[in-house]
């Protein structure tokens, strides 16, 4: 009796460098929102590495990846191409309304610039009020 031919699983590790990934980033706000914007990204290298079972099919795949492995300099620069210069909002600065007893206040930041005090990141500027 014979069955169907099982090729079994076919597996891979992927590894990249550099390990780990750096990405160089900005901070910058813009009219009331906080956004980061990636500047640059390393040039990476990914690999393909199949995990050894003997099975005609893992072998095609391995002579398969090799070839694409060829190509992770195209890899790494399409990736730098699509992520570098990518502006992420991180927060946007509503207005605050207070509204007590018939008062109506509202508050609105407003020259907002960022700045270092003592090692972390602080947003200043102005707050511009409203309201009756």
């Amino acid at each position: 009796m014979s069955g169907p031919l099982k090729t079994g699983e076919v597996n891979y590790d992927i590894s990249y460098s550099p390990d780990p990934l750096v990405v160089n980033t900005t901070v910058s706000i813009d009219d009331t929102t906080l956004k980061v914007t990636i500047d640059s990204v390393p040039d990476l290298s990914v690999t393909l590495t199949p995990k050894l079972t003997w099975n005609p099919v893992n072998d095609i795949f391995t002579c398969v990846l090799s070839i694409a492995n060829l190509f992770s300099s195209e890899i790494s620069s399409k990736v730098e191409s699509e992520v570098k210069g990518v502006a992420i909002n991180l927060y946007t600065l509503p207005p605050v309304t207070i509204d007590e007893q018939g008062v109506n206040v509202t508050l609105t930041p407003s020259d907002l610039s960022l700045e270092n005090h003592e090692g972390l990141l602080m947003v200043s500027g102005d707050i511009d009020v409203s309201g009756l």
